[in-house]
């Protein structure tokens, strides 16, 4: 259906910057540190864009096999080890009962951030990733989906106001965040059909006119709307600030990315094949770090590409000994 100049698994080197960048929003993000309404704007946004761009089918095995493999396998890897680590503080302090080991697990499976804490975002890619599957023939589909969507998540959150009952961390599901992720998937999608002319745009003048105003739409939406909280199927009070916010956070990435590009970092490379591992496990450093300096600072800023930095050595070796958890299968 599309000719590209070259096949779409050739590996584009501004995709592995948008990706590295887009994880240290990300980490900078669980700081809650300065400027962090203005980066949530994007930052999720941002991510569900590239898994969109990335996402493209061959035939019905194929796809859903590297689901399985790239998503489903290291989520529930990581949500392994990380029970393991909460049953372990429950056996310490007294707590632990194999109800609570069963009901925690339940949980996860359901999709409820109470148990699958920052891997909602993998279980509602997973969900996308399906209804992908059974949507990208019928353009109808999709437009309709495009629609009632966001229709949904604005009706549940007036819903929600007017009947004053708030949605609690207890409560979010990432089945329901679809709702908020769906748009930026879509649009990576599409976008991937001009994924030559995207490598290919080189206009520096234009790329700073459009980076300059991508940066004022950000702090703009960032002001005017209010947080926007995407594991709670939250986008802030406007879903059309929400909408450009993460537009605009998504096209100043690319652009930076795009600058970035002309250097090959085999550790960007690296870094990105290793996203998933981060996503899964930076809180636990994130913790550590926000101990040894519990104040908020400019700081922080360091501490989050630090975090990255530490992850090196570690996807370093799970690339080597356990590449299963990086999503890579063998053919």
């Amino acid at each position: 259906m599309n000719n590209y100049a070259y096949p779409r698994s050739s590996r584009l080197l501004w995709i592995d910057y948008m990706k590295v960048l887009g994880i240290y929003f990300i980490v900078l993000g669980h700081f809650f540190s300065y400027g962090n309404k203005y980066i949530y704007t994007f930052s999720v946004p941002l991510f569900f864009s590239i898994s969109g761009f990335l996402c493209h089918f061959e035939n019905n095995r194929l796809y859903l096999k590297k689901v399985f493999y790239n998503l489903v396998i290291p989520m529930l890897i990581i949500f392994a080890t990380l029970t393991s680590k909460v049953m372990f503080h429950s056996i310490n302090d007294g707590t632990f009962s194999l109800v609570n080991l069963l009901s925690y697990i339940a949980y996860g499976i359901a999709g409820y951030y109470k148990s699958l804490g920052i891997l909602w975002f993998v279980y509602t890619l997973i969900v996308l990733k399906l209804i992908y599957i059974i949507t990208f023939k019928n353009i109808y589909l999709q437009i309709g989906l495009i629609i009632c969507l966001p229709i949904i998540a604005i009706y549940s959150q007036q819903t929600n106001e007017q009947t004053n009952i708030s949605v609690l961390e207890e409560d979010a599901n990432g089945l329901i965040n679809i709702c908020v992720a769906y748009p930026f998937f879509f649009l990576g999608n599409v976008l991937s059909h001009f994924r030559v002319k995207l490598d290919k745009y080189n206009h520096y003048i234009q790329q700073l006119i459009i980076a300059a105003l991508a940066v004022v739409t950000i702090f703009w939406c960032g002001k005017h709307n209010d947080l926007v909280l995407m594991y709670l199927n939250g986008y802030g009070s406007n879903y059309v600030l929400f909408l450009l916010g993460g537009i605009a956070g998504i096209t100043l990435t690319y652009i930076i990315s795009k600058w970035l590009a002309k250097f090959n970092s085999r550790i960007i490379r690296l870094l990105s094949k290793g996203t998933i591992l981060i996503l899964g496990y930076h809180m636990i450093f994130k913790g550590y770090m926000r101990a040894l300096f519990p104040n908020v600072s400019w700081l922080d800023f360091l501490l989050a590409f630090f975090i990255l930095i530490c992850f090196i050595p570690i996807i370093s070796i799970a690339q080597r000994y356990f590449p299963i958890i990086l999503g890579k299968y063998r053919k």
